[in-house]
């Protein structure tokens, strides 16, 4: 029976690191998680009087439950929604995350107001989407447990309409209330929503999360295998006479 040589040997054992290497690098699946503030709203319309903006408490929105609930399996992305303005002498009381609930059968979603009542409930009750003027701008920060990229985001405006016209900043960049993909913006943890002439909530959004291959693991997996492709063609040495 014909014995393996050490060059063959070494060519096993490279080729098997090197499909280990190529197998472990492989990257981790995506994780999309729908949150749907329009549908969390129902029956808990509010704000949190907790939140203030040295503690960075708000709203924590669980991807597959409501305000507070923990994760008890699937995805554990979650968000804490918290409000601020631009200027905190433009309007009495502090900014507060708000879930705005139904209103003539349309939905709303996630806005900001000013003034919360002994109920959690936005007072004027007209206070409690996105808004501004020209000296005072609302900002609705969403802050993730990870970094995540933004798609499917859907807003509606003052009236609880499908809002597509206008302009918001969104990290700190214009942008068209009409796109709804910003994966092109990156991933990052915190999300800033700020008003910029037109009054807005955030429907719904979806997050995801994505570890991609690291590129020097996949080079090196290469070079393994060009080593042991090597090993495999040199001929065996002859015998001294």
């Amino acid at each position: 029976m014909r014995t393996m040589g050490s060059g063959g040997r070494i060519a096993c054992v490279v080729a098997a690191m090197a499909a280990s290497v190529v197998l472990s690098s492989r990257p981790a699946e995506a994780t999309a998680v729908n949150f749907d503030f329009s549908s969390f709203a129902i029956g808990h319309e509010g704000g949190n009087p907790a939140e203030n903006d040295a503690a960075a408490i708000g709203l924590a929105f669980a991807s597959t439950g409501l305000i507070g609930t923990s994760l008890t399996g699937g995805p554990t992305l979650q968000v804490v929604a918290t409000g601020q303005n631009s200027n905190a002498t433009g309007a009495s009381g502090a900014p507060y995350a708000y879930l705005d609930d139904y209103d003539a059968g349309r939905p709303a979603g996630l806005g900001v107001c000013q003034t919360l009542n002994s109920s959690a409930q936005c007072v004027p009750n007209d206070d409690d989407n996105v808004t501004g003027n020209a000296t005072f701008q609302e900002i609705l920060t969403l802050t993730f447990s990870e970094a995540v990229s933004l798609s499917n985001v859907l807003f509606r405006d003052a009236d609880h309409y499908a809002l597509t016209a206008g302009t918001f900043l969104l990290n700190g960049v214009s942008q068209s209330f009409g796109t709804s993909d910003f994966t092109s913006l990156g991933s990052h943890a915190v999300w800033t929503f700020k008003f910029a002439g037109t009054q807005f909530y955030v429907k719904s959004l979806t997050a995801s999360t994505d570890v991609p291959e690291p590129a020097t693991t996949a080079l090196l997996g290469l070079g393994l295998f060009g080593i042991a492709a090597a090993a495999r063609r040199r001929p065996p040495k002859r015998a001294a006479a």
